[in-house]
């Protein structure tokens, strides 16, 4: 099972443009929290805590948010917004889930071996970099990873290939094509050196 990760949050209890900029210069990250059968909910976070856990433990993290009055909610990432000023977080989607309840999410497809392949003069035609899936919060995988190193020419990954974790589906038809391998371009193809011309 997944670990949960326990993380603090102050409640916004106003959503003025001037309350916002002054929590960002706290160091706070503002989001929501949204769920089925409440209402949205205002909230902040840590930026620089968030940040931490994600790079530790992915996007698909289980969160207990703790905040004033005892009040905690666990939570996955739904969305997170990147600011096209300096590429970084602008806001947090939050939403409850409970471990009783499956949901569903994007998962990225990793690559391996991709380097081995290129060495064969193979290059790698992606069709898609996530996969919708269903599943109980505390299964959803990180990544589903893919091994594209004895990839032949023409050969292809359909969703019908995938290694799913127990418990995890999608409803992506099986021979929808994740990715094939080609022959490269420049493979054979040698380059002419230019004729040198004489001065006379």
């Amino acid at each position: 099972m997944k670990e949960t990760v326990t993380m603090k949050f102050v409640t916004r209890k106003e959503r003025t443009k001037g309350i916002n900029n002054q929590l960002r210069k706290m160091g706070y990250l503002t989001g929501n929290i949204s769920g089925r059968g409440i209402p949205s909910i205002a909230v902040a976070v840590k930026k620089d805590e968030l940040r931490k856990y994600l790079n530790k433990y992915g996007r698909n993290t289980l969160f207990k948010l703790e905040g004033e009055e005892n009040s905690t909610y666990n939570v996955m990432i739904k969305e997170i917004q990147i600011s096209p000023v300096n590429h970084d977080f602008s806001h947090v989607d939050f939403q409850q889930i409970t471990l009783s309840d499956e949901i569903k999410t994007e998962v990225l497809i990793k690559i391996t071996g991709i380097e081995l392949l290129e060495s064969k003069h193979l290059y790698l035609n992606r069709q898609m970099d996530t996969i919708l899936v269903t599943g109980l919060p505390q299964n959803i995988p990180e990544n589903i990873e893919i091994d594209v190193s004895d990839l032949t020419p023409g050969e292809i990954i359909t969703i019908g290939d995938l290694k799913l974790p127990k418990g995890i589906r999608t409803e992506f038809h099986p021979e929808q094509v994740i990715l094939s391998a080609s022959v490269s371009k420049n493979d054979g193809v040698q380059e002419e050196e230019p004729e040198e011309k004489t001065l006379g």
